[in-house]
Parts: C-alpha cells; sequence; structure tokens
C-alpha cells in the first residue's frame, strides 16, 4: 500500500472508570452498542429533569432504571458479570450516577468526532 488513512487518530485517548474491582475505558464506544446506548439516552432524555431532581415518583424511579441499564449495556461484551443484577447488588446511586454520565459524554464526543471527521478527514500519509 502506498497511501495509509490512519483512522486510529480518532480514537480519543482512554479515560478510565474503575468499578467493581473493573477497569473500564468510558472514552470509547465499541460500534456494536452505538444504536443501543443512544436509544436509552433518548429515552433518558425524555424524563422530566424536575422529577429526576426530586428523587422519588415514577419518572426517578425510571430514570435510576434506565441509567443501570445503560451502565450494564456499556460494560455487556468487556465484563458479562456486570449485569443489571450486579448493579442493582453492588452500586450506588452515586456511582451509577458517575458512571452514566461518563458514558453519555462518551456518546457525545464520538459523534463529535465523526462530524469533525467529515469536515475535515486526514490526509492519506505515503507508507515507506
Amino acid at each position: 500500500m502506498d497511501n495509509v488513512v490512519d483512522l486510529d487518530i480518532l480514537r480519543p485517548d482512554a479515560r478510565y472508570v474503575r468499578l467493581g474491582g473493573n477497569d473500564i475505558d468510558v472514552s470509547f464506544i465499541p460500534c456494536a452498542i452505538t444504536f443501543e446506548l443512544e436509544e436509552v439516552v433518548q429515552e433518558m432524555a425524555k424524563l422530566s429533569q424536575a422529577d429526576l431532581t426530586n428523587g422519588s415518583g415514577d419518572a426517578a424511579r425510571r430514570g435510576f432504571e434506565l441509567a443501570i441499564d445503560l451502565c450494564a449495556l456499556f460494560c455487556r461484551k468487556e465484563y458479562p458479570q456486570m449485569t443489571r443484577d450486579w448493579f442493582m447488588a453492588n452500586t450506588d446511586v452515586g456511582q451509577i450516577g458517575t458512571f452514566a454520565e461518563s458514558i453519555k459524554a462518551a456518546l457525545v464526543q464520538s459523534y463529535q468526532g465523526v462530524e469533525r471527521y467529515q469536515k475535515n478527514p486526514p490526509k492519506a500519509k505515503a507508507k515507506k
């Protein structure tokens, strides 16, 4: 190959969350779960911020359940033992909230990376 477009440069620097003794890279969203993650995030966005802040009622419960689903989905491939039940038994509200926000931030960063690439794709480099 004479020219190589290095797509590895599009991958963000690793950022890890440690949970249950597992180091989870929250900077990278694998293609296999992108659309499922987006569906959960969209469901979360439908909930009223006032209801979530209140911390009680059906909306708060649904928001918490969606955050757990988001975390379990994110861990599914690399840490299959980290299921919804595992999160319910082994984490607290603060851990779930922080982890879910990290995942949502990575999803947004991923979309921004795609936009930047589309506007200014990397040039092929001559391979020696």
